[in-house]
């Protein structure tokens, strides 16, 4: 009998994704959101090759922002974190949301 080799697929189950915090940064009449955050590989022996995470981000004017990050070579059992700036025109950011994570191993 051939030896099966474990099973390295990662499925969304396995990556996560957080936002850890975020600000408003009022500059003026511009404001931009800070948003800090940390993505996982759950997966005791896949890696995910590609990711992309997508943010949602209600304002007090009642408009909603999307943005979305990208990210490449997740190895099993690694996290990493990051920050990135969005421009939310004179509106100041009342939640922050993840709507939903793409992955590729």
């Amino acid at each position: 009998p051939e030896d099966e080799l474990p099973d390295s697929s990662v499925t969304r189950d396995q990556f996560s994704a957080g936002i850890t915090s975020w600000f408003n940064d009022v500059d003026g009449d511009t404001t931009h959101v800070e948003i800090n955050y940390r993505v996982e590989n759950n997966s005791d022996s896949g890696n995910i090759s590609e990711y992309e995470v997508y943010f949602q981000v209600e304002t007090d004017s009642g408009i909603s922002y999307y943005f979305d990050i990208a990210g490449t070579d997740l190895q099993a059992g690694q996290n990493r974190s990051g920050n990135f700036r969005g421009f939310i025109r004179n509106s100041e950011a009342t939640e922050v949301t993840i709507n939903d994570v793409w992955i590729s191993d």
